[in-house]
């Protein structure tokens, strides 16, 4: 460039079209040096869009997994009060039950008879609740027999905590999931479940399972359900557990109150977890 330079300032020009190469060379240098700088910050542009992608995707796993975390403290702050609530309250009638043991006067075999009745009725009204509250934390079920077995659990709890007709039915479930797929599933089905109670309590739920083709398929229905999917729902510390269960298990959450064999003011939620093995 500095010979370049050098030969246009110091010597005459003889030929015009020597001048004029000059010229062209000039313009292809510029216009080289114009698109190496448009290429560098057109890289260094897509570079920083880039980064501000990574960031932002950052900002919304952490917003996510706070979420998560808040609802987890919500849930297990929801489930301490109710314990100390109905335990409180069962200790109570049980204390007053046995109260008559403690007076000064002796009782009769009948009217001791009855004491232990009746609190034989509130210890197994204990035990239920201890065995609810288990069931809610970790299912042992879920551990020792899979989230077939589980499920029907579930529903016989239903039954007989809520007064719900609930259906459990499987198909083709002889091999198990993996622990972290039966326990996200079943925690989903879990936080379905409270949200349509949350609502309105339905007049029967069935409970479904389906494994073929390496695809499993976890369905519920609800019959005379109110729940609408709109955006005030999916604010919702429930939704949004669900929703962290459905990303760690690469699974599709679809909704239905038309298709074929629903009854009005039924509806379906399903839940598709692909590449499980056969």
């Amino acid at each position: 460039m500095e010979v370049l330079v050098e030969y246009l300032f110091s010597a005459p020009l003889q030929k015009p079209i020597e001048f004029q190469y000059l010229i062209g060379v000039l313009i292809l240098i510029a216009i080289g040096l114009l698109v190496g700088w448009l290429l560098i910050r057109k890289i260094k542009v897509k570079h920083t869009e880039e980064l501000d992608g990574y960031k932002k995707l950052i900002e919304e796993k952490d917003q996510e997994l706070l979420s998560f975390v808040k609802a987890q403290d919500l849930e297990k702050k929801q489930l301490a009060n109710a314990m100390a609530e109905n335990f409180g309250k069962l200790f109570s009638v049980l204390n007053l039950n046995l109260s008559p043991l403690k007076a000064a006067k002796p009782v009769d075999q009948e009217k001791q008879q009855e004491i232990f009745k009746n609190s034989g009725s509130v210890i197994n009204e204990l035990e239920d609740e201890l065995k609810r509250v288990c069931f809610e934390l970790m299912p042992q079920t879920l551990l020792k027999r899979g989230l077939t077995a589980t499920l029907k659990e579930f529903g016989a709890l239903l039954e007989r905590v809520h007064g719900i007709a609930c259906h459990v039915a499987v198909t083709d479930n002889n091999q198990r999931l993996t622990s972290a797929e039966e326990l996200g599933l079943f925690r989903i089905a879990q936080d379905w479940v409270e949200v349509l109670l949350a609502n309105n309590v339905p007049s029967e739920i069935h409970i479904g399972f389906e494994r073929k083709k390496g695809r499993a398929t976890l369905y519920i229905i609800a019959y005379n359900s109110k729940l609408e999917m709109d955006d005030s729902f999916r604010e919702t510390a429930v939704w949004k557990r669900i929703s962290v269960r459905l990303n760690e298990l690469n699974a599709v959450l679809n909704t239905s109150t038309d298709e074929e064999g629903l009854t009005p003011g039924s509806l379906k939620m399903e839940v598709c977890l692909a590449a499980v093995a056969s």
